[in-house]
């Protein structure tokens, strides 16, 4: 496989794009890139994702894109000029290489760095920790990877798939696992959230708040009682206060997507806003790599929309029964 680069020449996408191709012999060394994501700070890209064999599809390593950019005339548009790569990065105090590494970006659009922070959990069975890694400075500079632990409640992957209103028994659709897949950096704290195992054996999402000096987590968790929640996404609307869009599903409903707001106490409201609601269940979107559950939406995401006040968001529910 390749990873693609795509940036606009201009603040309006329709005039066009700049595309740049990165392979580094993935075909050489029999490896699919997989899960990107990507990063940015004061003048360096960063792309983070993960190798698997092409022959036998387990997981072989991490893999991180540290890219140099030229910022070039009145529209400011943006070239890769160099880059170094990371991989077989381990997890502090562990052999273990850390799955799914995610590069957090500024919450607001602002510059920070040189270098850039990255978060992860462990794919386990049970997990108490999230593992913050900081590259320490810019392509030329000899950066180096500084990692660190915070230290959380017990959590698992999601449990069995989730309900859905007329779905049955036999139609359950996947929750994921408890990657981290969304986060953001503002005034020195990092914003996270990832979906976990609730006590009836639902999928919930967690959020945590911390400050990269003391790594204090501060919690709060999104859930209702029969409902599962899936695939967070999160975005920063003003100091200290940040918006999650998720997936929502029940016995009793179709697949929603909806909004969540977390003010600067860790706190929010009881309920959550409905943006879009599924017209019927989802029943031909089974896949085998997720247990023949029913595959819906785990490529949701958000986006601070910088300088404004708007967040863009994108999800999908069914249509029918599409």
């Amino acid at each position: 496989s390749k990873v693609i680069l795509c940036t606009t020449f201009t603040e309006n996408p329709d005039q066009g794009w700049v595309i740049q191709i990165f392979d580094d012999h993935f075909q050489e060394r029999a490896a699919w890139f997989d899960y990107p994501s990507i990063g940015f700070n004061n003048n360096e890209i960063f792309i983070s994702g993960n190798l698997f064999g092409s022959l036998t599809n387990l997981w072989v390593t991490n893999y991180i894109y540290q890219i140099k950019c030229n910022v070039v005339g009145a529209n400011e548009t943006v070239y890769a000029l160099d880059y170094l790569t990371h991989d077989r990065i381990e997890e502090p105090w562990s052999n273990n290489f850390g799955f799914t590494i995610l590069p957090v970006s500024h919450g607001k659009g602002q510059n920070y760095g040189a270098g850039i922070f990255m978060v992860s959990t462990e794919e386990a069975t049970y997990n108490n920790s999230i593992y913050l890694y900081n590259i320490t400075g810019g392509i030329n500079d000899n950066p180096e990877i500084e990692k660190y632990t915070i230290d959380i409640e017990d959590f698992e992957p999601t449990g069995h798939g989730a309900f859905q209103k007329n779905g049955g028994d036999t139609s359950l659709l996947a929750t994921g696992d408890n990657r981290i897949q969304s986060a953001f950096f503002q005034r020195n704290r990092i914003h996270l959230v990832f979906s976990k195992r609730s006590d009836n054996d639902e999928s919930l999402i967690q959020y945590y708040r911390f400050k990269v000096e003391d790594l204090e987590p501060l919690s709060y968790i999104i859930r209702r009682n029969t409902n599962s929640y899936a695939y967070p996404a999160i975005a920063s609307i003003g100091y200290r206060r940040a918006i999650v869009g998720f997936l929502r599903s029940s016995k009793d409903v179709f697949p929603q997507v909806r909004l969540k707001r977390i003010n600067r106490r860790v706190a929010s409201s009881p309920n959550s806003i409905r943006i879009l609601r599924g017209s019927n269940f989802c029943n031909n979107c089974k896949d085998d790599r997720f247990n023949n559950l029913q595959r819906w939406g785990d490529y949701i995401g958000i986006q601070r929309w910088y300088g404004h006040r708007k967040v863009f968001i994108y999800g999908h529910v069914p249509d029918g029964n599409k």
